[in-house]
């Protein structure tokens, strides 16, 4: 029978090295043993010799909490399933010295990720002075309610009402919305909305919201009257400094939800269409805690509409043998599926469990024919075959669907095997080609630039959403040592680095182009997610000294492509600074990295080739002996930043080996995370 650790250190024995799927402490463990944890008090915080002592392993992929057990053997072991530490040095989790902190309950050393945020965000408000959550998000955001917290807050008019603009006006902002804003999401049937529209402009504005026919249908015109003014207000706006002023579009979005609150009677497909809109709205506006409860609430009324189920299964089931109305039954498809994919971006950008689940759906995808070309009984006889918007919700869901099973197969929390991984991103990458080679030419060989503009809009959007896939499936590869990956998965990592590249340079490309930029809630996202990967890899190249990230591009050039198109973060308006300041503090660890590397390229190649992950460390006192010798300029810096740590300790320290799948959804969520903003 194996040891336990606390036999193994009372032995001065080290457990049995970590194994690709096989537990570690668990499995070691005695009966005694576990009798002695069970009846041990529990401590908030550990002993003065335990943080000496204390370290970290991964199981399954997943980092534990620090544990008083010895630090397993180490050998070259891939962190893409169950642990790895790719550095030839100890980690500086085992050292004493480093500042450590507690928060909300668990104890973090300033290697964690969380506190790696932290780091970002205290620098960020040392350096400028003041509350960085007021300075960010404007009106301090403390007194909103909760399902608004941290949101940039609306004005406190709640009882005004908007009026219904001119007819004129009303009928442009209808169009602009049709032809600019609806780009992937288009669940709306356009000459049904102009109907409404038409209704709404027979209500006198002092009855509304008394009066308004129907609700729901009224606030679906008026968060369209909000969506299109915000955009305007967006493209007019000459500065990307700080938010448009929004009064108006504000006023029209407040006057939805209160006409979308008084609706009576039973649930409506017009419901959920308004709540989808009003989500869209809070997005682009950066409310994201509000468009996360407003989407919660969506969800509930899709379920209980049935709209995740084929339409004919709920035929009969009242005694109606008719066939259903051809224009609903296709508005309902694209709801759901607008709503699916929307859900499957939450899920992603905000790091939160997905809703919707694939075994639960069997509605069909929507049929590709254009508004004008469809009745209550069907699509006209002569339709004809001119590209159809409609194509580009389709393909967006086909993606949202790979982008949701890599998020539940490749970053499951579960305890899964390395290799039920490894096959779970090659099927994947299968997957994905399939899809781009599937897409109608107007979305994928076309160039974007030669299309109408609504066409391009989706071109390009889709070129992104296929760009991000691509770096949500692979990026985990980014800490592989590629040596021992198979041949398809190995080239993932230049897939994922090209798919940085493509996005960057076509994110560059929009900026100049207003109506383009402004036309996906997820953009910034995708920014960066883009910039993260490059500077990561940029990390991991230091420690070799490579000149060359990908094919054709050198680091160089890729990390200024990538800092460029951080600067578009750094510019922009309100929340969306949050990633800017995550990026700064990874892009300083890249330029660490780099003066690391080019202090270690004369030393001795042995260290870094040696198989024991451990040597060099074995006596602490030599390795800081060996560090030491810092230059002025770096003695002077280490000094005027206490957040920085390019101290002799941290000489070779490399975050990124202590990192594990969930770190990666971890550095995506903890830029909404109220936590820590």
């Amino acid at each position: 029978m194996l040891p336990s650790p606390h036999q193994a250190h009372q032995q001065g024995v080290a457990p049995e090295p970590h194994v690709l799927g096989v537990r570690l402490a668990s499995e070691a463990s005695t009966d005694q043993w576990d009798e002695n944890r069970r009846k041990a008090p529990k401590v908030s915080r550990a002993c003065d010799f335990c943080k000496q002592k204390r370290s970290t392993y991964d199981v399954y992929g997943l980092h534990s909490h620090p544990a008083t057990v010895p630090r397993a053997t180490q050998q070259v072991i891939s962190q893409f399933g169950e642990g790895h530490n790719r550095s030839g040095h100890a980690s500086t989790r085992e050292s004493p010295d480093l500042e450590t902190a507690e928060v909300d309950g668990q104890y973090h050393d300033r290697t964690s990720a969380l506190t790696f945020i932290r780091r970002a965000w205290h620098r960020l408000s040392s350096s400028e002075g003041g509350d960085p959550v007021q300075r960010i998000l404007g009106d301090a955001p403390y007194a909103q309610k909760i399902t608004a917290e941290g949101d940039r807050p609306f004005r406190d008019d709640e009882a005004v009402t908007a009026a219904v603009p001119p007819a004129a006006v009303a009928h442009e902002l209808i169009s602009f919305y049709f032809d600019t804003c609806a780009v992937t999401y288009r669940f709306l049937h356009g000459p049904t909305v102009y109907l409404w529209l038409e209704d709404l402009l027979g209500v006198p504005s002092a009855d509304i919201p008394r009066h308004a026919p129907q609700g729901s249908r009224a606030a679906i015109v008026y968060t369209i009257f909000a969506i299109s003014a915000y955009r305007k207000e967006q493209i007019r706006s000459s500065t990307q400094a700080t938010l448009p002023e929004s009064r108006e579009s504000d006023l029209y979005f407040q006057t939805a939800e209160l006409l979308a609150s008084q609706e009576t009677g039973r649930v409506s497909l017009q419901s959920v269409q308004a709540r989808l809109l009003q989500v869209l709205y809070l997005l682009q506006t950066q409310r994201v805690t509000q468009a996360w409860y407003t989407f919660g609430a969506l969800l509930q009324m899709t379920s209980a509409l049935g709209l995740h189920r084929r339409e004919t299964r709920r035929r009969g089931a009242y005694g109606d043998k008719s066939s259903p109305d051809y224009i609903t039954s296709e508005c309902r498809k694209r709801t759901f599926w607008a709503a699916y994919t929307m859900d499957t971006y939450l899920c992603v950008v905000l790091g939160r469990p997905k809703h919707f689940h694939d075994e639960d759906i069997d509605q069909m995808l929507p049929e590709s024919v254009i508004d004008e070309e469809i009745t209550s009984e069907g699509p006209r006889s002569n339709a004809s075959e001119n590209d159809s918007l409609i194509d580009g919700l389709v393909h967006h869901s086909r993606l949202a669907q790979l982008l949701g099973a890599a998020t539940r197969d490749v970053y499951s929390v579960k305890r899964i095997s390395r290799q039920a991984r490894m096959a779970a991103v090659d099927v994947l990458r299968r997957q994905l080609r399939q899809w781009k080679d599937r897409l109608p030419p107007h979305l994928g060989t076309v160039r974007p630039s030669s299309l109408i503009p609504s066409l391009m809009r989706q071109s390009v959007a889709l070129k992104l959403a296929y760009a991000h896939a691509n770096m949500h499936i692979f990026r985990p590869l980014l800490l592989e040592n590629v040596n021992y990956l198979s041949g398809n998965v190995a080239s993932g990592v230049q897939e994922c680095l090209e798919a940085a590249r493509i996005a960057m340079e076509t994110i560059n490309g929009m900026a100049n182009n207003g109506s383009l930029f402004y036309s996906l809630w997820w953009i910034n996202y995708v920014v960066f997610c883009a910039v993260s990967v490059v500077y990561i890899a940029d990390i991991q190249a230091s420690k070799d000294n490579s000149n060359n990230l990908i094919a054709g591009s050198s680091r160089e050039d890729l990390m200024e492509l990538a800092e460029r198109c951080q600067q578009h973060l750094s510019d922009s308006n309100t929340s969306s600074r949050r990633y800017a300041v995550v990026l700064d503090e990874l892009l300083r660890e890249a330029k660490r990295s780099r003066h690391r590397g080019s202090q270690r390229a004369p030393n001795n190649i042995e260290q870094r080739e040696c198989p024991d992950a451990m040597q060099g460390h074995d006596n602490p006192e030599q390795s800081r002996a060996d560090g030491g010798e810092l230059d002025s300029q770096q003695a002077h810096q280490a000094q005027a930043d206490s957040l920085d740590f390019d101290g002799p300790l941290d000489k070779d320290y490399n975050f990124l080996d202590e990192w594990s799948i969930s770190d990666w959804l971890e550095l995506d969520s903890s830029v909404w995370d109220p936590q820590i903003f």
